[in-house]
């Protein structure tokens, strides 16, 4: 009967371990578990009970002298008739004096009892909480209510043996027959029992690290994975203490607070660092658990473990990660912050707290971050947050960059700010945004003078150019107002000469044709002077529209001003147009690129009195080429061309401003790219455009 007791305490210490942690503790009843908490827990120990062959598991508290039940086990018939079970919070009212003395006393008890449950024999195990609440756990086994009777039978039998000895032999003899089977039955029940201790054991070495060790903390057993982990065989740790794979990581707080917890009777929990033979070190998440003996002292201490390093490192690369990201946040100077689905502001970093004049993040977080700061537009008008572009776009799953809008500082005033907006996905749901944004208040201020700074400059080189221009008109203009002089002189003398006999048919229809044929040529040289007047005009329109045209178009409009100037200077003009592509363009502005280039050459020429002077213009795909044979440009100078006020001219002839106007007109108004370099005896200029074909 000893033997079965001690594995009927063994067992109900291990059942108790299926309950949740820190299950026992003071105010437990106040606060009370949920119905599929009290279920679960049913289940667990009801599994337990039917494996190890025991009625009943069951762990009990005593509060305000009452007995009640927070857990117990049920047999199958109750599971299906859930009113006659025992559930958490019901009142032991048949609790007997030695259970009671149980609780008060500390020891472990034994007792035969009846209630309205049976007829059992039971053990009763006091254990401690975490908090050092005492419960007690118990295991009840029904005592076969034959072997009792039959043994009063005896009792009585033996008064009047002599005078029934025939009628009680067949008793004795049933009652030795069943004592057998009893017997035999409480072995079975034993090698069950043993059986599936064995097999949970087997379960436990599977996934857990177990160590056994005595009260003075030497190691009495250690299962496989320990070895695996440890890297110690079995017969190394054997008899030494836990120092063995001690990694020096813990102080002595954290081991007394341990030693501490477990000699009282409870169970400790906790992560250890240990170190391996090899001298690496691994992480273990630990529950200790103490044996008690009769007196209610430990007699041995049961460590299981799990190995969770892998789970540690990659906590701590979260953590890192984390860190990380903070840091970056409060490194960058442009202002960051997060909002939920609700536009709520999650998180804000330091930029923005000093950009929008705010002292600390709590004053943001929480906050409906598009009323605190985004509510009006840059007029100061309201701007409801059904407009608001971040929430369009997040609410669209599409990221979003704006550069024309305003935040809205603490103090009321504004700030000009460019903003990119980035939506949060959750299971492919949307979950808010991520938006990071800077004050551009100065840079438009400077943008906008850069810009009043270019317009002058663009004004400066247009009336420069237009000196130029009509100087290139005043030698158009020569050739048809001396054609037209010479023909109205013409007319004159004939008039007065009277060349023509009006006294006949044929004198005046000869007059006529001379007179219509002159008059002809006036309104054709009349037309030449209109068209030139024309391109003078398009070319200073103020009126800046995009346009699809074609380099050769351009080009051909620029020699109409040019070509008589470059005619009288016997200057050789070579046009090879391989590509006539369409582009969207500002056709005035690339006219008036060409025109400069085209100019510079015909002035270059003069300086150098080149001989055979001649100027090639290449339209290729999306690149106008315009290559002269010059001489090209020194070297020291070539990368300076373009500079503000630099020019190769004298004085007289150059303001510096043709080329810079020439590069910010193709790169920062189109985009594309303006470039020289020498080749041939000459500089090529080079115009490309973005391929934007119309």
């Amino acid at each position: 009967m000893r033997g079965i007791d001690d594995k009927l305490g063994q067992s109900v210490k291990s059942a108790q371990l299926l309950l949740p942690e820190n299950f026992h503790h003071r105010g437990m009843l106040e606060e009370g578990i949920s119905s599929e908490l009290d279920e679960k827990n049913i289940a667990f120990l009801s599994r337990a009970a039917k494996t190890m062959g025991i009625k009943y598991f069951y762990t009990m508290i005593k509060e305000d002298e009452k007995v009640v039940f927070v857990s117990s086990s049920a047999t199958d018939a109750e599971l299906i008739h859930p009113e006659k079970r025992t559930n958490y919070g019901d009142v032991y009212s048949s609790a007997s004096k030695v259970l009671l003395d149980a609780f008060d006393s500390g020891l472990v008890a034994y007792e035969d009892s009846k209630d309205k449950w049976g007829h059992f024999h039971s053990v009763l195990v006091p254990m401690r909480g975490e908090d050092g609440m005492v419960y007690v756990a118990g295991a009840d086994i029904e005592i076969d209510w034959l072997d009792h009777e039959l043994h009063d039978i005896l009792l009585h039998g033996l008064l009047d043996m002599f005078f029934s000895l025939l009628l009680l032999i067949p008793f004795v003899l049933v009652y030795a027959k069943q004592n057998k089977q009893n017997k035999r039955d409480m072995e079975n029940a034993f090698l069950k029992h043993t059986k599936e201790l064995k097999q949970l054991q087997y379960a436990l070495d599977s996934h857990s690290i177990v160590a056994i060790t005595n009260p003075k903390g030497t190691i009495t057993y250690v299962n496989k994975m320990f070895e695996e982990v440890s890297g110690y065989a079995r017969d190394e740790v054997i008899g030494q203490d836990h120092r063995i794979i001690n990694s020096g990581n813990h102080d002595r707080n954290f081991w007394k607070e341990m030693y501490q917890t477990i000699t009282k009777g409870r169970i400790w929990r906790g992560n250890i660092l240990n170190k391996a033979k090899d001298g690496t070190l691994y992480c273990l998440k630990t529950s200790i658990v103490p044996f008690l003996d009769d007196q209610g002292k430990p007699e041995s201490y049961i460590a299981i473990r799990t190995d969770i390093t892998d789970l540690k490192d990659y906590q701590e690369l979260i953590l890192k990660k984390e860190e990380l990201v903070q840091t970056l946040l409060e490194s960058v100077t442009e202002g960051i912050y997060g909002m939920d689905s609700l536009g709520i502001c999650t998180f804000a970093n330091k930029a923005l707290l000093q950009i929008l004049g705010y002292d600390r993040e709590e004053e943001v977080v929480g906050k409906n971050v598009h009323e605190l700061i985004h509510y009006a537009r840059l007029d100061g008008t309201p701007y409801p947050s059904d407009e608001c572009k971040i929430y369009k776009s997040s609410r669209n799953r599409a990221s979003i960059h704006v550069d024309d809008e305003v935040y809205w500082k603490r103090d009321g005033t504004r700030v000009e700010v460019e903003y990119w907006s980035y939506p949060k996905l959750h299971n492919d749901e949307y979950d808010g945004a991520v938006v990071r944004f800077m004050d551009i208040t100065q840079q438009n201020a400077l943008k906008a003078e850069y810009h009043k700074q270019e317009q002058m400059l663009m004004q400066q080189s247009r009336l420069a150019q237009m000196g130029e221009m009509i100087s290139m008109i005043a030698h158009q203009w020569r050739q048809p107002l001396g054609a037209i002089s010479s023909t109205v002189v013409n007319l004159k003398f004939k008039i007065e000469l009277e060349s023509f006999d009006l006294q006949t048919p044929e004198g005046i229809d000869a007059m006529n044709r001379f007179f219509i044929e002159n008059l002809n040529d006036i309104e054709s040289y009349v037309g030449n002077l209109s068209s030139t007047i024309d391109d003078f005009r398009n070319f200073y329109s103020s009126d800046k529209k995009m346009a699809s045209t074609s380099f050769r178009t351009v080009v051909e409009r620029a020699l109409k001003i040019v070509r008589t100037s470059m005619e009288i200077n016997n200057i050789e003009l070579i046009e090879d147009y391989e590509d006539e592509s369409i582009f969207d363009m500002y056709d005035n502005e690339i006219l008036q690129v060409v025109l400069n280039v085209l100019k510079n050459a015909q002035d270059n020429f003069k300086e150098k009195a080149t001989n055979s002077p001649q100027i090639k213009i290449i339209a290729k795909k999306n690149a106008l080429l315009i290559c002269d044979n010059g001489g090209g440009i020194p070297k020291e100078i070539l990368d300076k061309i373009f500079d503000p006020y630099f020019s190769t001219k004298n004085e007289k002839n150059g303001t510096g401003l043709g080329l810079y106007m020439s590069k910010t007109i193709i790169e920062e108004h189109h985009q594309g790219i303006l470039a020289a370099h020498n080749q041939n005896g000459g500089v090529s200029f080079k115009i490309q455009l973005k391929d934007n074909h119309a």
